[in-house]
């Protein structure tokens, strides 16, 4: 069987007190920027392609605990639970930031094009949930609130 999923390492900050955890920024994306330093953002992607190779979510956040578990779960357009990672145990507060992807292309994803989510939860609740799509090539992709109102539209001849 083979894993749907890359697992990466997280980075810690610099020290902050204990204190209730805040997202400072989420996002999916195709990459990384920088495979060393995951605590700089990726350019954010929200619609991915069934021959694209993964889609991954970044996150970071700042007031974290010692004993804290992050975790992410990816869901499929038909809404249920497709795969998900928790990390270990946070040895230290802090800030941290995190990602983790899952295979797209020649895996189970690139079968299931349509609308999907990833949520992130810190302890079991969740923080932030993220909407993208897959979609086969060459198939018209709407962003979220891109078509308001079709009323008026006319279709000119081609010719």
């Amino acid at each position: 069987m083979r894993l749907p999923a890359v697992v990466l390492l997280t980075l810690a900050l610099p020290w902050q007190a204990p204190g209730a955890v805040t997202v400072q920024a989420a996002i999916t994306a195709r990459s990384v920027l920088n495979p060393n330093d995951n605590c700089v953002a990726p350019a954010p992607v929200s619609q991915f392609l069934t021959t694209d190779a993964e889609a991954f979510v970044w996150f970071a956040v700042s007031g974290a605990n010692q004993g804290d578990i992050a975790s992410v779960q990816w869901y499929s357009p038909n809404g249920t639970l497709y795969w998900s990672f928790s990390w270990d145990p946070l040895s230290s507060p802090g800030d941290r930031c995190f990602w983790v992807a899952i295979y797209i292309a020649g895996h189970d994803a690139a079968a299931l094009p349509g609308p999907w989510s990833v949520k992130i939860l810190w302890n079991g609740s969740v923080l932030s949930t993220l909407p993208f799509t897959i979609a086969a090539p060459g198939t018209p992709q709407i962003s979220p609130g891109g078509v308001v109102n079709t009323a008026g539209y006319t279709l000119a001849p081609a010719g």
